[in-house]
Formats: C-alpha cells, structure tokens, sequence
C-alpha cells in the first residue's frame, strides 16, 4: 500500500505544482460551454419556437443539457493523458529507477491510475464554477450520486490511458494515438447532441463506445431524468437502450466498472510496465547495463550501494523473501529515528537501514541503547553514529548520498 500511496501522491503534486496545467484545464470547457454551447442554445431555441413542437419542449435549454457532457469531456481527457505521465517518466528515466525496485508491477499500475482518477475527479469538480452562470440547480443529493460515478468513469479512463500507455514507447506517439481516439469518442457519446435517430453504423458505434455510458449518467444524475417531461426526456436521448433493453444508472456503472477491471487487467498483462531484472534481455541491454555500472560510483535519490546484491538476492530467492527483510529494515529503522533522531540525521539513518546487514543493524542498536542511558537524544545521536560509521567503514559502505 505505500508504494501505491507513493505513486498517487507525486502525481497529485505535480498537478498542483503546475499552475498552466490547473488554470488551463478551465479553456476548453469555456470554449465549449459558454461560447459553443450559448451559440447553439440561441439557434435550437429559434428552431423550436418556429416548428410546431409541443409545449414541453419549449424548456429545453442547450447549454444544461451540454454541462454532463463538459463534465464527461473533462475527466476523459484528463484521464487519459494522465497516464502520459507513464511515458514520460520511462523516457526521462524516473520509471527506471522505480522498475529496479522490488515493488510489484500491479502497484505501479494501480498507483498510476489512482492517480490519474483523483485528479480528473478534482478537474471534473472544478467545472462546477460555471454552474451559477448557466443557471443550473445541484443540490447535495446529486452531488452525492455524482462524484462516486465520477470517480468510477475517471477510474476506467484512466486504465484505457495506462494500457494506451504500456503499449507505446514514446510521448509523441502517445499523444498521436489518443488525439485520434479523443475526438470520435467524444462525439459519439451523446456529450455534444442527443444520440437518436442516428443511422445503423454510427448507432452501433455509439453501443460499444464507453464513454456513452459514462455522460448518459452524468446527464441522468444532474439533469435528474427521473423529473423530466418523458417527451423532453426522449429529445435528449436519455432513454439509452441496449438490444432493446432500457439502460439504468445501475447498469451502466456495472458495465463501466466491468471495463475497468478489464482494461487495467490488459495493461498488466501487456508487460509494458515491468522490472528490468524480469526482462529475458537483462543480461544484455545496453540501458540496464549503463545503469548498474553507474549505480556503482553515483546515487540519485536514494541509494544504490546494494543494487546488484538486491538484485541477486531477488533473482535466488524471490521478490517475497526480499519484501520480508525490507520489512525488518523498515521496523529498524522506525526506531532509529524514534529513538536516535536528533532532528538532522533521517538520510543517514535511512541510507544505514538500506546498506548495512540486518544482524549489523541489530547489533549496533542495542550497543547504542546500552551507551546512551542518560543522555539527551543529541548525545544518543551521537552514540549511534559512531557505532554505525565503524561498520560502514570496515565495509566500504558511505552512509551518505553520493553525487
């Protein structure tokens, strides 16, 4: 779970930290809302005042019934170019130094798409800034609906983004192959124009694309359907059926979940994400080899002292074994830190934890606790390091980071 925690975190501070990212994602929708949608809303209006349609057609307003849409379009886009960050960050080197770990594959995955849901939800939320100017009406019961369907369609987005992702090497093929599936994804959703009375083809299209399903709910729960004329209802294509079956709330987030599972599944067993030792050409990639030699005199953020003895260690005795005495590191080094830590001493105690042999780390803290009785936690500090450095030094191990 850390390790998911881990991945989720950096994403969501990278958003934050990326003021264009966050203020930008506010362009589209507004190009879309106020300007198409107000656009379009005058043109329906006059159509349907000069036919003879019936009255309960006359409260239909374009831009209400374009909002779910906005919604949809934002958390689609915003999730799948989430997992772009999955391309990156194999390109630029940081998804090396977490595939040389031992953390498991399915904890990259579910740590990138978390992720990636969170913050299309976040982006998703923020475009209720435009509900006062389109004079639309959320109470707190809709919102309670709409934010777990939220986080369920971003969730599945995000996994067709990351499978997308595990399949293409580089960020501008990346960007390519979404830009070509964004466009008719959106259009064939119903986001931008009821979906009825469409030709065969493009009616099947609109069958099997997820993203229907994923606005058809947004617009069922905003514009509460349920309340709705059954004229106006069927105007706005809300009455979605599927082999004649009328489609509920229910069941298109049983299908959107089912999708997830499915396409996160997929970009699992695609093998694009995986440890670098579990590779068949491990022994001869050129990158992996660069990197272990480099790894031998150089430290990035965290340290590699034992990268290759982790590494054979793994390869004999398994991820599981490994996980066990980092585990044991881990409780190590807890009480280090809360017993020895004087307030400037975490790195050290963390790179000691990682370098120096279980049974050393044991031994040296026991000595530490039996000299230090008395003394304030500066002198503790001290104490153990003393003890701690003599170890390092009959090892050749540096407890610092080497740059």
């Amino acid at each position: 779970m850390e390790e998911i925690f881990a991945l989720w975190q950096r994403d969501i501070i990278r958003f934050f930290r990326d003021k264009a990212r966050f203020f930008g994602s506010f362009a589209m929708p507004f190009l879309f809302l106020i300007i198409f949608g107000s656009g379009m809303s005058g043109s329906i209006r006059s159509l349907l005042k000069g036919a003879d349609t019936p009255s309960a057609m006359a409260s239909f307003d374009y831009v209400k019934f374009m909002f779910p849409g906005i919604i949809g379009m934002v958390i689609f886009t915003t999730s799948i170019f989430s997992a772009l960050s999955v391309v990156q960050d194999r390109e630029f080197g940081y998804l090396r130094e977490i595939l040389v770990s031992p953390v498991k594959r399915s904890s990259i995955a579910i740590g990138k798409v978390l992720g990636g849901t969170t913050i299309a939800v976040i982006q998703g939320l923020l475009m209720f800034v435009f509900v006062p100017f389109i004079g639309l009406k959320i109470n707190l019961s809709i919102m309670i609906k709409l934010i777990p369907a939220m986080f369920l369609v971003a969730f599945t987005l995000s996994s067709i983004g990351l499978l997308l992702a595990s399949s293409l090497k580089t960020s501008a093929g990346f960007q390519m192959v979404v830009q070509i599936l964004i466009f008719p994804m959106l259009f064939l959703s119903g986001a931008f124009f009821p979906i009825t009375g469409l030709p065969a083809w493009m009616n099947f299209l609109v069958t099997i694309n997820p993203l229907t399903y994923s606005v058809d709910m947004f617009k069922k729960i905003i514009l509460e359907a349920d309340k709705l004329d059954p004229l106006l209802r069927q105007a706005m294509g809300l009455n979605l059926t599927v082999l004649g079956h009328q489609v509920t709330i229910f069941n298109e987030a049983l299908f959107i979940l089912i999708c997830g599972i499915i396409f996160i599944t997929c970009a699992l067993k695609k093998k694009g994400i995986e440890f670098c030792w579990q590779r068949k050409e491990n022994e001869t990639c050129e990158k992996w080899r660069k990197h272990r030699e480099f790894s031998k005199w150089v430290d990035s953020f965290k340290c590699y002292q034992k990268l290759e003895d982790n590494i054979a260690f793994i390869q004999k005795n398994g991820v599981n074994e490994f996980e066990k005495i980092q585990k044991t590191r881990e409780n190590l080094l807890k009480e280090m830190l809360q017993e020895f830590n004087e307030g400037c001493s975490k790195s050290y105690y963390c790179i000691a934890a990682a370098v120096l042999e279980i049974e050393e780390l044991e031994e040296a803290f026991t000595k530490a606790k039996k000299d230090s009785t008395g003394l304030e936690i500066k002198g503790k500090s001290k104490v153990l390091h003393s003890i701690l450095d003599e170890i390092a030094g009959r090892k050749n191990y540096y407890l610092k980071l080497r740059k």
